[in-house]
């Protein structure tokens, strides 16, 4: 029933053991090992296909199926089936104790079936299936507010703590206390989440509620809190380990979970130095995060206490939160496939946003270490204050919008015009929207996704934006750009021309000349200094030539009766 020993023998060898990435390989490897016998009765269904059903990230049709049960132990019996996490600690164990195939093959049986036991048991399984936190909001005093309960009920089907493709997501619950309904002072966290005493659940095909998600480390930051979870539970994330993994002090916005009113910090032990990450330590653990072979090589120990601090935020370019000159920054680190000095861009960029009248955080370019430049961006969601910092609720334009984070081009800048009024912004914001989108037009910026606009919550519960953040140029030979959001309302097109943008204004209730007078303002203005800010930053002559078609736009201007305009 199971392969030859010479067959193992030449699968093993052409999987890399140990394993970089093991929520990518072992899926596969157990798989194989069964091939295609049912995991819990051992029949062979193989010639009866609708007798095998697949256990699948993707379902049925992928090939990355990783276990198979037949009829008699169907996907509805949830203590027949084995969790993904369950699999990956059985398969790590037997890696570690196997000397030989032989030895792999007998030592994965046997971890399967005791991991199994020791998950149905009733501690484990009300740690993976069942979690209930209070979600608190930080207040202008300094204090703490318990506004709502969290209620996680995890299908044990799911791979939990990854992105799933066939909707087998937790089951998320939302209600508001009562105190908090009652409270004067109190306004909803989140247009899709009104202040009514309902409860609220995730909707299909969304992993989580957009509001959680905000919470949430993206890319960089979920790879980190991946490893840390391991090191120190030995267990594969869950998707609430995303948000309890995060130091309260790190984590963005105003938001956090406890398990009771009042806490602080994350909902399971976990022991980690508590001091401050210094720049040679942020360097150091990018370094050994970037060289690791086997993801769950062993951190040293003097850099356990980055883990938090790395974990808080996301995006695709690594970054750590540091306490510099007494307030809280993030250090935005280089990332091996950046061609250009992404720190001289990033920062250029945000100078020529502060020179167009937009709002921008604090920053500074430093050069140390082998990485050449790094890019510090003081943190606008945090405000000094005597005794401490206070903690600002802000929410992306993924929930603002209550948009799935996969919608490219479903939505455009008056959707968040419209939805900010909504809220009762005054339409002022219309026209500092529409620099906002001129500028990601001038600068070639295609990362003006969902979750790189960001909103306060003013005392009336309005929203209003935050400073502008990750902007920079896009790296291609073309000079055409497609910004990730319509420029106007949804269908108007995402061509990032500033004819395009001019057109674009009304649906911000931007007037025909004003638009035009700014666009020609803004255009000629990143035309005149875009080089200059890169070099103050230390941009190269081969930086900029690099970058010089994502600004092919800039210089650009309209004539008040030009005819192309759609206004």
């Amino acid at each position: 029933m199971l392969k030859s020993k010479d067959a193992w023998q030449e699968y093993f060898n052409e999987v890399s053991f140990p394993l970089r990435d093991v929520s990518k390989h072992v899926s596969t490897a157990v798989f194989a090992v069964y091939d295609g016998v049912c995991i819990f009765c051992k029949e062979r269904k193989a010639e009866h296909v609708d007798h095998i059903v697949p256990h699948s990230l993707g379902g049925p049709d992928r090939s990355d199926n990783f276990a198979a049960s037949c009829t008699r132990c169907n996907l509805r019996k949830h203590d027949k089936l084995l969790p993904l996490p369950v699999l990956g600690i059985a398969l790590l164990e037997a890696r570690r104790k196997a000397e030989d195939v032989e030895q792999m093959i007998a030592e994965l049986e046997n971890g399967v079936q005791s991991t199994y036991k020791a998950y149905r048991s009733k501690g484990e399984r009300a740690v993976l299936l069942h979690e209930s936190y209070i979600l608190h909001r930080c207040e202008d005093g300094g204090g703490v507010r318990p506004v709502a309960r969290i209620y996680y009920k995890n299908d044990p089907r799911s791979r939990l703590g990854h992105h799933h493709q066939n909707g087998d997501f937790p089951d998320i619950r939302f209600s508001y206390g009562r105190k908090f309904l009652k409270s004067k002072m109190a306004h909803a966290l989140s247009p899709g989440l009104p202040l009514e005493p309902e409860e609220y659940k995730n909707p299909e095909d969304f992993e989580t509620l957009n509001l959680l998600r905000d919470m949430e480390p993206d890319h960089w930051g979920r790879s980190i809190v991946d490893y840390a979870v391991h090191l120190t539970t030995n267990r594969h994330p869950k998707m609430s380990d995303y948000l309890l993994f995060n130091e309260t002090r790190f984590r963005p916005g105003g938001l956090f979970l406890a398990k009771t009113p009042g806490g602080e910090g994350i909902g399971y032990d976990i022991s980690l130095a508590d001091r401050e990450v210094t720049f040679d330590d942020a360097v150091r653990f990018q370094t050994f995060m970037d060289a690791q072979e086997d993801f769950w090589a062993e951190l040293p120990a003097e850099l356990h206490h980055c883990l938090p601090a790395a974990a808080a935020l996301g995006g695709a370019q690594p970054k750590i939160c540091i306490d510099w000159m007494d307030e809280l920054w993030v250090l935005k680190l280089p990332n091996e496939r950046h061609v250009i000095n992404m720190a001289a861009a990033e920062a250029g960029c945000l100078d020529l946003c502060e020179m167009a009248g937009i709002a921008v955080p604090d920053r500074e370019v430093r050069s140390f270490g082998p990485r050449s430049s790094v890019l510090l961006v003081k943190r606008f969601d945090r405000v000094s204050a005597p005794g401490g910092r206070i903690r600002r609720h802000m929410i992306s334009s993924l929930t603002l919008l209550e948009r799935h984070e996969m919608d490219r081009g479903v939505s455009g800048y008056a959707d968040i015009y419209l939805a900010l009024r909504a809220s009762g912004a005054p339409s002022v914001v219309g026209e500092d929207l529409y620099r906002r989108m001129l500028m990601n037009v001038l600068c070639g910026n295609t990362d003006d996704h969902y979750r790189n606009h960001a909103f306060f919550q003013k005392d009336d519960g309005s929203f209003t934006p935050t400073p502008v953040y990750d902007v920079t140029p896009t790296i291609q030979v073309s000079p055409s750009r497609r910004l990730f959001l319509h420029l106007g309302r949804a269908g108007c097109g995402r061509d990032a021309t500033v004819e395009n943008a001019v057109s674009a204004a009304s649906s911000l209730d931007v007037e025909r000349d004003r638009a035009i007078e700014i666009a020609n303002e803004l255009s000629l203005m990143v035309a005149r200094s875009w080089k200059d800010a890169m070099r103050r930053h230390g941009a190269s002559d081969v930086c900029i030539e690099r970058m010089a078609t994502s600004f092919s736009e800039a210089g650009n201007t309209i004539a008040c009766n030009d005819p192309g305009l759609n206004m």
